[in-house]
């Protein structure tokens, strides 16, 4: 594991060195991310011959053959995820943190979702292959579902820091943006570690990857006030519900997985 962390983020440092230096507009960053969503998986390529493991590859990716259990859990994972925006909005709207503003052309761009998502999925395997295939095999088998979820995220919220960063001191990003982007990442694991845990499998944790990548993302865009247009405090106030909503239907799944025994990837008995 050690070898793998060292260069997945030894890349994306060399990677974003020239924009963090000011040294190159940070446009690059763009048209390479979703090259880069594939070091993690050439990481795990690298870790394992570096440390000659018989493991093979697949088995190291948990790339394993689309099952019944499989497009079960994705299909799952696809209703939490589309969950967070609707309560977020619907709370936020609702309370008066945020205006109801669809964009002019926003029901167009709704019906590409779905293809973008579909788009996506190619690259964010890529990712996930490293974060909730390779690294969750191994720090979940000495810790509890909760922990392990939690200590994946938050590795994987500062592998994406150098590229935040990148975007925040060129003025691309409000460093608040910065912030709450990084905070998003770890609870968001929490919905795609239950893929990989309830399926034994990256694939469903890939796909919420995904689809992350494009619902949520157009919700933000296309739906509501922006964020450059919020005070602080409905800033902090609209991004907290995103929060709340992530480790409410987080624990929700848990709590109907561990009541119907779910099967989980390792020799735990249940969610924990």
């Amino acid at each position: 594991m050690f070898v793998f962390l060292v260069v997945v983020f030894g890349a994306v440092l060399l990677l974003c060195t020239p924009a963090l230096l000011g040294l190159a507009d940070a446009d690059y960053l763009v048209i390479l991310t979703p090259l880069a969503q594939w070091l993690p998986a050439l990481a795990v390529i690298v870790a394992l011959r570096a440390t000659r493991s018989p493991e093979k590859l697949g088995a190291a990716w948990t790339a394993r053959p689309v099952t019944r259990q499989t497009l079960r859990t994705s299909l799952l994972i696809t209703g939490a995820v589309l969950a967070v925006p609707v309560l977020q909005l619907g709370i936020g709207i609702l309370i008066g943190i945020v205006d109801w503003r669809p964009a002019p052309d926003a029901l167009t761009t709704a019906i590409w979702i779905a293809p973008f998502a579909v788009l996506a999925l190619l690259s964010a395997a890529g990712e996930e292959f490293g974060w909730r295939g390779f690294l969750w095999s191994r720090v979940r088998a000495s810790r509890g579902f909760w922990v392990a979820a939690v200590i994946v995220g938050v590795i994987w919220s500062a592998w994406h820091l150098p590229l935040l960063l990148a975007y925040g001191l060129q003025g691309d990003l409000e460093w608040r943006v910065v912030l709450a982007s990084s905070v998003n990442l770890v609870v968001a694991s929490l919905v795609l570690g239950l893929g990989r845990e309830l399926s034994g499998s990256a694939w469903p944790a890939a796909w919420g990857h995904a689809l992350l990548n494009s619902a949520l993302v157009f919700a933000a865009a296309n739906l509501v006030t922006p964020d450059a247009a919020l005070d602080d405090a409905p800033f902090w106030a609209y991004t907290a519900l995103g929060w709340a909503a992530w480790v409410g239907i987080a624990v929700g799944i848990a709590a109907v997985a561990r009541r119907r025994r779910a099967p989980v990837t390792v020799s735990r008995p249940a969610i924990r």
